[in-house]
């Protein structure tokens, strides 16, 4: 597809000249999709006059991690033709809101993909390079920087690992990657602390370092509360490794295909109220989010342990379902499909443009 990226003032040109796009300060094609959450609608509208705005199949992709998006997204719908998500879940937080009027927009949800392979040089393994001891199996945290701890929960993966494992077992480690600073910082390492199975990377690490250690450890956890998408479960399992996950959330678009074999790593959650409605703006206090049952998440640990048998196999029947189902051609072939069915549709409104006015001026001239 013929793309090209539009910078905005909160988007340099360098991230998109990282990614090998051509950059430009105006439109250049009928449609097009911006990648910016809802709040920045109005920065969008700003470089475009309504009537150049209006000439556009314009998409906005947005990104919601919780049940319910805010009343005040809802009005910035109006201004596209459409608008995607990365997942049924983030869809749903739109379409169930009693706002949402259907039809006003269409919400469609166009799932994220990768080109994540074994063989791909950026997931190469380097095991020395992250200090893992050999034969040890490495279970990986990550810890996205913008979000949440109270969201990502990694204090219940460690109290899963503790339940699996205890605090000092020479086959098993547990890593978290974070940034160290903050005091929910400061309470996970005192919760790893004098432990000799439990470690905290605080490293910081570039695109190709993360691939990389994602090629390194032998499974991920994500004990989440919510989660809008997963790339990195994602991954994970492209690269055939077995991702401890919460069953809930944006994840399951993807992650509720596992072979039936590998349905203990979805693990089942309660719900708890969301508390943190001061954290994120226009967000109230009727939301709710998951709670994992870490119990179920220790046996799923234990089980890959002392079966690593499932470790080959994940990469054997796993790796390559994800592949197929979640690789940049599947995605990118149900993209260019619905930009073709919009190209059908926008040239039908031309059509029935262009008649509508030569009939108009065929009236005109008879009266």
């Amino acid at each position: 597809v013929d793309a090209t990226a539009i910078t905005l003032p909160n988007l340099p040109q360098s991230r998109h000249q990282a990614l090998r796009l051509n950059t430009t300060r105006a439109t250049k094609h009928r449609v097009n999709l911006f990648v910016a959450n809802a709040a920045e609608t109005p920065n969008i509208l700003s470089r475009f006059p309504p009537k150049q705005w209006s000439m556009y199949y314009n998409i906005g992709y947005w990104i919601w991690e919780l049940e319910n998006i805010p009343a005040a997204w809802i009005d910035q719908l109006r201004a596209f033709n459409e608008v995607w998500t990365p997942s049924d879940f983030a869809t749903r937080s739109i379409t169930s809101s009693p706002l949402y009027q259907k039809g006003a927009t269409k919400i469609l949800t166009m799932n994220l993909g990768s080109q994540a392979t074994p063989e791909s040089e950026s997931y190469l393994a380097s095991r020395p390079r992250f200090n893992f001891p050999s034969g040890t199996l490495v279970f990986l945290v990550m810890l996205n920087a913008p979000s949440f701890f109270q969201r990502e929960n990694p204090f219940a993966a460690v109290e899963a690992f503790e339940r699996a494992f205890g605090r000092h077992s020479p086959n098993v480690l547990l890593v978290i990657k974070c940034n160290s600073f903050g005091r929910e910082f400061e309470e996970l390492r005192a919760a790893v602390n004098g432990s000799s199975s439990m470690r905290l990377m605080t490293d910081v690490l570039n695109t190709q370092e993360l691939r990389s250690l994602l090629g390194s450890v032998d499974v991920l956890v994500s004990l989440h509360r919510s989660e809008s998408y997963g790339l990195a479960l994602l991954e994970s399992l492209m690269l055939g490794k077995p991702v401890i996950a919460t069953a809930y959330g944006g994840n399951m678009d993807f992650m509720s295909r596992l072979p039936t074999d590998f349905h203990f790593l979805l693990i089942p959650h309660g719900y708890v109220p969301f508390n943190l409605t001061g954290a994120l703006q226009d967000v109230t206090s009727d939301q709710r989010w998951a709670e994992p049952d870490v119990v179920q998440a220790a046996r799923a640990m234990s089980k890959l342990a002392a079966d690593q048998g499932l470790l080959e196999k994940c990469r054997q029947v796993v790796g390559p379902l994800f592949r197929e189902q979640f690789g940049f051609q599947a995605v990118g072939d149900r993209i260019k499909a619905r930009l073709e069915a919009i190209a059908a549709i926008t040239q039908a409104q031309r059509v029935t443009r262009k008649k509508t006015k030569e009939q108009d001026r065929f009236n005109r001239s008879k009266s």
